[in-house]
C-alpha cells in the first residue's frame, strides 16, 4: 500500500466518527490481453494484434471502507484544487497555472472592455445586408446573365 494512501486512512479514522455510513463505492479492476497474454498496458499495437480489455465492477462491502476511500477522495481533490498549496516539486506546473491566470485575468479585462463599448456603440454589426437586388452584371455565380 502506497504511502500517500496509508496517510489519508490514519487522518480518515481520525475525524470518520461523525459521518453517516450511506456511500457507495465501487471498485473497477481493468485487465489488458493482447495475443493471449495479459500487459499492463498497450504501447504498440498493430492490425494484427489481438487485443481484449476484461473489466470487472465490484462494491466495497464495508461502510467503513467506502467512506474511507470516499475521504481520501475528497482530500486529495481538494489539495489538487487549492489555490493556496504551491508545488515547489514541479515549477513547470506553477508556471503553467500562473500563464492560465494571467489569461484569465486578460479574458476578463478584455469582455468588461466589450460590454462597455456595447453600451455605449450598441453590439457589433455582423451582418451588413444590402438591400439592392443582384444586376445582371453580378450574378451569384460570377457570371453575366443575359
Amino acid at each position: 500500500m502506497s504511502e500517500a494512501l496509508q496517510q489519508d486512512q490514519a487522518a480518515t479514522e481520525m475525524d470518520n466518527t461523525t459521518a453517516p455510513p450511506d456511500i457507495l463505492a465501487m471498485t473497477l479492476t481493468i485487465r489488458n490481453k493482447v495475443n493471449g497474454h495479459y500487459i499492463e498496458r498497450p504501447v504498440t499495437l498493430s492490425k494484427e494484434d489481438n487485443w481484449t480489455v476484461e473489466y470487472a465492477l465490484a462494491e466495497v462491502s464495508e461502510p467503513s471502507r467506502a467512506r474511507l476511500l470516499y475521504d481520501a477522495t475528497k482530500r486529495r481533490r481538494a489539495a489538487v484544487l487549492s489555490s493556496e498549496k504551491s508545488d515547489e516539486a514541479n515549477p513547470w506546473n506553477n508556471e503553467y497555472v500562473a500563464r492560465l491566470r494571467a489569461l484569465s485575468r486578460k479574458g476578463q479585462e478584455w469582455r468588461e472592455n466589450q460590454s462597455r463599448l456595447e453600451e455605449v456603440e450598441g453590439p457589433p454589426k455582423v451582418l451588413n445586408l444590402v438591400e439592392e437586388p443582384l444586376s445582371k452584371n453580378n450574378s451569384e455565380n460570377g457570371e453575366k446573365q443575359e
